[in-house]
């Protein structure tokens, strides 16, 4: 032990709980010291102890003040050590109770019970062997007390209490050396289990911190024991959620936990919060019985289907970009052989108008083919500026020409004649046909009156399309930007999803507004700032 004395066997140094051992045992002696003390004082020492030697029993007492007051201050200053300390202090205490007895009757005093607390004391915090060597030397000097008394008388009885007294010392001092040692390594595997819990618990608030999905753990009571950053993005959740009740802050969530407790087999439906997302939530019961806390796992369910549409865009434009390209081989010779034999002079009428059939057809199909691989393929966009009044003209004398519009009117009205947006010119080309086209095959009415507005709102520009047709049955507005979904027999399902795919390359965004007069979609696109680019089309 490198001269320890210390029974720790994980600690460099002394730990508070020894020295408030030894702080007790100082204690103990001052409060031994003045009893004795009052007992010569007030003359009970005969009558109270049988004292023999009262000038012995009061110097031992005056000693054992003086030690009590020098153990106060080494305590304090926690000088020496103090191992040296508690050895130096128990021996004083037991030569100190040993002379008391020789002061007064002996072993048969009783005073050997003094001996009791300090034995205890030293069996704490010394070692092994420091403390059989403590409780030996006590035992050994009991024995030479009785010895030396019984010189003038032998007494076997008194020599039989000294023996007895020493075997207790030992078994006392073994026993709560053992209990101590026992209670210090519980408390090392104690503390070294609390380390590896609260390390285990940052690792777990750690990664749970990183996960991209939301996670709130409940207690078993409703209140949030635990929520993640990307639960309170979800959520909108502020930093004094923790400990809160989930009713209180997500009420919508507390209710779906409810019914899934109620039923857990049952299909939780997504949770709309406050700010109208929607949330895909997930519920594990931590632990058994209806008191046990619950995990919540939150994801945005907007975000998962469009996730799932996208890979499903992807698989199907990789098919359909396979299938395209064999198309389009045969189609080109379809649509050559069409053009020549459209110039040949021995076609009569007849003829002529089936092979006008086939042209119409195959140019039909080459459209397919085009959005197809369009949709597996988009092309890049490069923005410029342009100003929206005369291309939205330009592109409506394309739209006419192409001989679509045969029974269409634009009105251009409210738009600013300097009004400028940053967007690809091919792709809002694109945009403005697909609209113009599904009003023009849609309605009714006779002309189509296709109206076109525009305002700016802060670094975007919002142009609304709207048509005088029947509009767009609620039960078909949800699905329309929904790729090969359509209400036609002869039409692919491609033009507005592309359309709304567009806009969003070109840094804006394609809505169907609720409009009961017809249909009406808002264009939204990048507004020309200061430091965009110079180049206009005109």
């Amino acid at each position: 032990m490198t001269g320890r004395f210390l029974a720790r066997e994980i600690a460099d140094q002394p730990g508070a709980a020894d020295w408030r051992v030894l702080r007790a045992l100082t204690a103990y002696r001052w409060i031994v010291s003045v009893i004795a003390l009052a007992l010569i004082y007030l003359d009970l020492g005969a009558r109270a102890l049988g004292i023999t030697r009262p000038e012995l029993f009061l110097i031992v007492a005056l000693g054992s003040a003086l030690h009590a007051m020098g153990a106060t201050v080494t305590l304090e200053l926690r000088r020496p050590a103090l191992d040296a300390q508690a050895l130096f202090q128990t021996m004083t205490d037991m030569t100190t109770v040993g002379l008391w007895m020789w002061a007064t009757g002996g072993v048969s005093s009783g005073l050997g019970v003094l001996m009791v607390f300090p034995m205890i004391a030293a069996s704490l915090l010394l070692n092994r062997r420091m403390v059989l060597l403590v409780a030996a030397l006590t035992s050994i000097g009991l024995l030479t007390l009785e010895i030396m008394r019984s010189l003038s008388g032998p007494d076997a009885q008194a020599l039989t209490e000294a023996g007895l007294l020493g075997l207790l010392m030992f078994a006392m001092g073994l026993t709560s050396h053992a209990l101590a040692s026992r209670a210090r390594r519980s408390e090392a595997l104690a503390r070294q289990v609390g380390g590896d819990l609260v390390s285990l618990s940052r690792l777990n608030e750690s990664i749970v911190a990183r996960i991209r999905a939301g996670v709130i753990a409940v207690t078993g009571r409703g209140a949030i024991q635990l929520v993640n950053p990307a639960a309170r993005r979800l959520m909108a959740l502020d930093a004094g959620a923790h400990g809160q009740a989930l009713t209180d802050v997500a009420p919508a969530l507390a209710h779906a936990l409810a019914a899934w407790q109620t039923d857990p087999n049952r299909h939780v439906d997504p949770v709309l919060t406050s700010q109208g997302k929607s949330i895909s939530a997930q519920f594990v019961r931590l632990g058994w019985g209806d008191r046990a806390p619950v995990l919540i796992m939150l994801e945005d369910a907007d975000a998962l289907a469009q996730q799932a549409q996208q890979m499903k865009l992807a698989a199907l434009g990789r098919l359909s970009a396979s299938i395209a390209h064999e198309i389009r081989n045969p189609l080109n010779a379809i649509s050559n052989a069409a053009q020549l034999l459209e110039e040949s002079p021995d076609l009569d009428t007849d003829d002529q108008a089936l092979n006008a059939i086939v042209r119409r057809n195959a140019g039909r199909i080459e459209s397919i083919v085009r959005d197809v691989l369009s949709l597996s393929r988009p092309t890049p966009s490069t923005p410029v500026a342009l100003v929206l009044r005369q291309e939205l003209c330009n592109v409506f004398d394309q739209f006419r020409e192409s001989g679509l519009s045969e029974h269409c009117e634009l009105e251009v009205s409210g738009v600013d004649a300097d009004l400028e947006v940053m967007v690809d010119p091919d792709h809002l080309r694109r945009i403005l046909t697909n609209l113009w086209e599904n009003s023009c095959e849609h309605a009714h009415t006779r002309p189509v009156r296709l109206t076109v507005t525009a305002q700016r709102a802060d670094e975007q520009v919002i142009t609304t399309l709207r048509d005088n047709g029947p509009g767009v049955p609620d039960d078909v507005s949800e699905h329309i930007f929904e790729p090969f979904f359509t209400t036609r027999a002869t039409g692919t399902g491609l033009g507005l999803f592309l359309a709304r795919e567009l806009a969003r390359h070109n840094g804006g965004q394609l809505t169907l507004e609720p409009n009961r007069d017809g249909a009406c979609f808002q264009l939204q696109l990048p507004a020309r700032t200061d430091n965009a680019g110079e180049s206009t089309t005109p």
